[in-house]
Parts: C-alpha cells; sequence; structure tokens
C-alpha cells in the first residue's frame, strides 16, 4: 500500500477518508447531500401563504363597517335582527360577513363562536358550524336580505 494523504473540500468542511481514496483513484467527488432544499422550500411556502392572508386583508368590500376582523364581524352581527331559530342566525350572520368582510373572517368568526362555546356555558354544535357554511354559500347569491334569508330556508336554516 502506499501513501494516502486526507484531502478536505473546504466548500462543505466535509473530509475523504485514505480508504475512500485509495477505492477510486480516477476522481474524488463530493458527497452528495440530499434535499438540502427542504427547508428553505417550506419556509419559501410558509411565508408565501402568511403574505397571501395578509393581502385578503386589502381587498376588502367597499362597504366594509369597520376597519378590523372583529370590529367588522360584531358590526354585522349587530345588523341582523334577532332570529328565533339559532341555525338561521348562524346562516344570515355567515352570509353577512361573507359579503360586507370577507369569506375568511366568516369562517373565523364561525369558528370561533364554537370555540367559545366549548369553553364557556354556550352550547357547541356541528349543525351551528355547518349553517354558518350554508350562510357562506348563500353569500354568493348577492346582497339583497330576502335572497339570503331565502337562501337559508331552502337549506332548512
Amino acid at each position: 500500500m502506499g501513501h494516502v494523504t486526507q484531502v478536505t473540500i473546504p466548500r462543505d468542511k466535509r473530509s475523504v477518508t485514505p480508504l475512500m481514496l485509495q477505492q477510486s483513484p480516477k476522481r474524488v467527488s463530493e458527497p452528495k447531500i440530499l434535499s438540502t432544499s427542504i427547508r428553505p422550500r417550506r419556509a419559501r411556502v410558509v411565508l408565501s401563504g402568511l403574505a397571501s392572508l395578509a393581502l385578503l386583508g386589502c381587498a376588502t368590500a367597499p362597504d366594509r363597517p369597520a376597519v378590523s376582523s372583529y370590529g367588522c364581524m360584531v358590526a354585522v352581527r349587530g345588523s341582523v335582527p334577532p332570529q328565533g331559530y339559532d341555525k338561521r342566525a348562524h346562516c344570515l350572520v355567515s352570509a353577512g360577513i361573507a359579503q360586507r368582510c370577507s369569506v375568511v373572517e366568516a369562517d373565523l368568526a364561525g369558528l370561533g363562536k364554537e370555540f367559545s362555546d366549548l369553553f364557556s356555558s354556550g352550547d357547541a354544535s356541528w349543525d351551528d358550524w355547518r349553517a354558518d357554511r350554508v350562510g357562506i354559500r348563500c353569500a354568493k347569491r348577492g346582497p339583497d336580505p330576502e335572497l339570503l334569508a331565502a337562501c337559508c330556508a331552502e337549506a332548512g336554516y
């Protein structure tokens, strides 16, 4: 056996052992790094998602009743007359929030209400969430309150 020295590859500070040099006399290649871009790629996806959510706040309805999400939700909830049926109120309020604030805020309001009910004396219900979702779909029919009421009634709310 001849004399073999250890070679250092300066870019990533990995070393080649003497055994590696003996086995491959032609050329010593740099060890491959599998998937070095997973973390940066994941970070880009997360950052672009956050940027998209931030931009959703910029695309708001012209008759938005308040600047903040919470203020908008509260203002819309206050504008809907009291309903005798809880699910109907969920449907109408979610439709109003989807139209006058945003669909994302309507989803957040529905989820927030159910989480609040879970941890308080309220009655958390999967049916409430379904009524919220129907209201968001009804919001696409138009801004007329009678259309919204008819849509919620057609869905059973």
